[in-house]
């Protein structure tokens, strides 16, 4: 999940004016988020005990309402 880290970004941020903080995405991956995230890839088919190549989803939906379609081009 993408997470710009506004602090560690900061030197461009300053570098690009007052108004360059707009496009990133700010928004914290917070334990609710992440125990949801793990729930949904499991009933996606994500068997996180199996050792096997890793999977990748895509979420499709905003934080609240969310689901993970698989993603087949990687």
């Amino acid at each position: 999940m993408e997470f710009d880290d506004y602090w560690l970004l900061f030197p461009e941020i300053l570098a690009r004016g007052e108004t360059a903080a707009e496009p990133l995405n700010l928004e914290p991956v917070t334990p609710g988020l992440t125990a949801a995230l793990v729930r949904a890839g499991i009933a996606a088919g994500w068997q996180p005990e199996a050792a096997r190549e890793p999977l990748h989803f895509v979420m499709v939906g905003d934080r609240t309402a969310f689901v993970l379609v698989g993603e087949t081009s990687r």
